[in-house]
């Protein structure tokens, strides 16, 4: 079961490094695992570290009421890395592309009327 609507996609603002020696690199698929590394905090997200990425398991945390995860990131268009103790405030939800509101046929749609006195005449004679 889903627990996600279907135009909804989650993705992570995710750093890795490699496992520590004496774990296990790979899972039995033979995907690779890492470590989550960062970002640490919110002013530290950035898009270069936004990927695509699948729950796979979660544990409580210490915190009250988070979860740290296992996921399963889309580091390119055909390799997948699994990666350990990833916190749930870098967990995001994306849109599907063409799933938002903004590409509803049936949104209310009102013309924006700006009175043409607002402007100046220079910017308003098409002709010059």
């Amino acid at each position: 079961l889903e627990p996600y609507p279907t135009n909804i996609q989650t993705a992570c603002f995710v750093e890795t490094e490699e496992m520590t020696d004496g774990r296990v690199k790979a899972n039995e698929e033979g995907v690779d695992i890492a470590l989550f590394s960062g970002p640490t905090s919110f002013e530290d997200y950035t898009g270069s570290q936004l990927t695509l990425c699948e729950v796979l398991d979660r544990k409580e945390s210490g915190d009250q009421f988070f979860y740290n995860y296992t996921v399963l990131a889309s580091t390119s268009s055909d390799y997948f890395t699994e990666i350990l103790d990833v916190p749930h405030a870098v967990l995001t939800f994306l849109d599907l592309p063409y799933t938002s509101d903004i590409h509803d046929k049936n949104a209310f749609r009102h013309p924006i009327g700006i009175p043409d006195v607002i402007f100046p005449q220079v910017w308003r004679d098409k002709r010059g």
